[in-house]
């Protein structure tokens, strides 16, 4: 799968995790404990077990916006930062 693509959809649950819609933060936190994640984490190059440590701090988290928009940010920073050593 396109190392984007996956990116974009990890990046979506992410955001659906700080939804006032109860149902979408219900089915991103259920979907981070599928092996779909695990494969979409090694298709995207990233690390499942400290992507999953990350959105712990949004579950006890009273600002989840903020704490999932950081977690993000950290991940395009990473992404970013990959792409400049490969090339």
């Amino acid at each position: 799968m396109n190392k984007n693509i996956c990116y974009q959809i990890i990046l979506q649950a992410i955001r659906d995790t700080a939804s006032i819609d109860v149902k979408k933060v219900a089915n991103a936190y259920e979907w981070f404990g599928t092996n779909d994640f695990v494969e979409i984490c090694e298709s995207a190059d990233l690390n499942p077990h400290h992507l999953r440590e990350s959105l712990i701090k949004i579950i006890n988290s009273k600002n989840k916006k903020k704490v999932s928009e950081d977690i993000i940010s950290a991940i395009n920073s990473l992404s970013w930062q990959k792409k400049v050593i490969n090339n």
